[in-house]
């Protein structure tokens, strides 16, 4: 009997444990990015999640991840535009996360047809900035004039 209730204490602690890590912000920021952007990327099918790390000190979450491929080059930078936006909307119940900083990866080729996966757009949020934004009626197409920082590849230019 006593050996009964050792096992099925083990058990439980188990159980909670793996609930705990179940819920920790990295595996929400997973979820959430997963959710967005999908699984796998589009290019060689491997996790579309780069890295991801947050530090729980400063609340700095930083997300690099694969961008979607679509028919334009401006239907690519609206889709991150919208699934960063997607992103920031399940996250921003998350008041541990002080700033979100996203790079979205994206197969790219130099003029010698050199291909290499580069950092084509990088968006910062502060908590303040994420805390003013109405996800209800946000444009995405305003991701760019309220990130705290906002940079995307010049071929998005053209």
């Amino acid at each position: 009997m006593r050996l009964l209730k050792l096992k099925l204490r083990k058990k439980l602690k188990k159980k909670l444990q793996q609930k705990k890590e179940n819920n920790s912000i990295e595996n929400k920021v997973k979820k959430a990015v997963h959710k967005s952007f999908g699984e796998k990327n589009d290019f060689d099918k491997k996790d579309s999640i780069v890295e991801l790390s947050f530090n729980k000190d400063n609340g700095y979450l930083s997300v690099q991840v694969f961008g979607r491929d679509s028919l334009t080059t401006n239907m690519i930078k609206t889709s991150m535009w919208i699934k960063v936006t997607d992103v920031l909307d399940d996250l921003s119940k998350e008041e541990d996360i002080k700033n979100i900083d996203f790079g979205i990866v994206f197969p790219m080729q130099d003029q010698y047809g050199k291909e290499s996966n580069d950092t084509v757009m990088t968006l910062s949020f502060s908590r303040e900035t994420i805390d003013k934004i109405d996800f209800g009626n946000f444009q995405h197409d305003n991701i760019p004039n309220v990130a705290d920082e906002y940079w995307h590849h010049p071929v998005f230019n053209k």
